[in-house]
C-alpha cells in the first residue's frame, strides 16, 4: 500500500552531500530533513481535516506530477536566487552544465557566491514528484524502483522567500564558484 508520506529521491541527495553542487546545501542529514518535511506534511493535512477543509496543502506545479511544498525554513538555508541589479550585473557568470552525468549541458547563468551577499530564506520550496513519475524515470533510465511506500519524493528544494511581483529579474548564485 502507498503511505501519504514524502521521501526522498537521490537526485536531491545533492543538496546533502555533493560537494561540488552549486546550489544551497542542507546541513542536517537526509534522515532528519525527510523525518521533519513528513511531520510538516500531517500537521498540514491534519489541519486541513479539522477545517473541514478537504483541499491538499500542496500546490501545482508545472506537470501533473510535480507539486510544491512550503515549510518553514526549519535548516536556516540562505536565499538561492537574488535579485539582478545594476550594481551586480557586472558579476554575472555563465557556464554550460548538466544536472547528472545523463543530461546534456544546457546553459546557466549564475553568480559567484563569494561574490554576492544572501539573506537566510523564510520557507522552503519542495519540489515533489508523483511515485508514478519516479517510476517511469527510473525505468527508462534502467534504474532501480523505489522501496519505500512513499507517494510523493523529494526532487528539489529551493531556498525562498517571497519577493513575487516585484518586478525584479532574480538569478540563482553558486555556493562552489
Amino acid at each position: 500500500m502507498i503511505r501519504r508520506t514524502i521521501a526522498l529521491e537521490p537526485f536531491a541527495y545533492r543538496h546533502f552531500d555533493q560537494p561540488d553542487f552549486g546550489g544551497t546545501k542542507i546541513s542536517i542529514s537526509k534522515q532528519e530533513f525527510v523525518s521533519k518535511i513528513n511531520e510538516y506534511y500531517e500537521t498540514s493535512w491534519k489541519a486541513a481535516e479539522l477545517a473541514d477543509n478537504k483541499t491538499s496543502p500542496l500546490v501545482d506545479g508545472y506537470a501533473w506530477f510535480c507539486k510544491h511544498f512550503f515549510v518553514p525554513n526549519f535548516v536556516g538555508a540562505s536565499v538561492g536566487v537574488i535579485p539582478i541589479t545594476d550594481s551586480n550585473e557586472h558579476l554575472l557568470r555563465t557556464a554550460y552544465e548538466a544536472r547528472t552525468p545523463q543530461e546534456l549541458p544546457v546553459l546557466t547563468r549564475f553568480f559567484p557566491r563569494v561574490q554576492v551577499s544572501t539573506w537566510i530564506a523564510k520557507y522552503l520550496d519542495i519540489i515533489l514528484y508523483h511515485r508514478q513519475q519516479i517510476v517511469k524515470e527510473r525505468t527508462q533510465r534502467s534504474e532501480h524502483l523505489p522501496e519505500q511506500a512513499s507517494h510523493l519524493f523529494i526532487q528539489y528544494c529551493i531556498f525562498m522567500i517571497f519577493l513575487l511581483g516585484s518586478g525584479m529579474v532574480y538569478c540563482q548564485y553558486q555556493s562552489t564558484r
